[in-house]
């Protein structure tokens, strides 16, 4: 634990810790240059260097580097809706509150007992990843 009694980088390789099985990684995309692949390559390069394995939702459609925004809104929530109910938890990247379908995404995870969490960047290659308080709160 931080000192503030928050969890981050180093408690996420305890054996207790929640971060065992698959993660989905869930943000803004719509409206933002190159449709927010860098934060998630980079909250995802975090995770992993970490040993968490995670899902961000750009590799899900597009597992390439190719950024595509071209589809229905719909297309793409049917696409990763099944793979968010697959994982065993859920982070929501900064900016998640300002996308319709992260908002999505988040009731979704929280109707079906997903534990949410919420990503922070700090220094370097640390982060935290805390818990998302009440069934509708995502980071702004």
């Amino acid at each position: 634990m931080t000192a503030s009694g928050e969890e981050g980088f180093a408690d996420l390789l305890a054996p207790e810790s929640p971060w065992v099985g698959w993660g989905y990684i869930a943000g803004k995309m719509s409206g933002v240059d190159d449709h927010n692949y860098p934060m998630f390559k980079e909250a995802a390069r975090r995770m992993r260097i970490a040993g968490m394995n995670v899902l961000p939702a750009n590799e899900i459609f597009h597992p390439g580097e190719t950024v595509r925004g071209d589809l229905p809104h719909t297309t793409y929530m049917r696409h990763d809706l099944p793979v968010l109910l697959s994982c065993d938890y859920a982070v929501f990247l900064p900016g998640s509150l300002g996308s319709k379908g992260a908002r999505i995404e988040r009731y979704v995870a929280a109707a079906t007992g997903i534990p949410c969490y919420r990503f922070v960047f700090t220094n370097g290659d640390h982060f935290k990843v805390l818990p998302l308080r009440g069934e509708s709160e995502l980071p702004q």
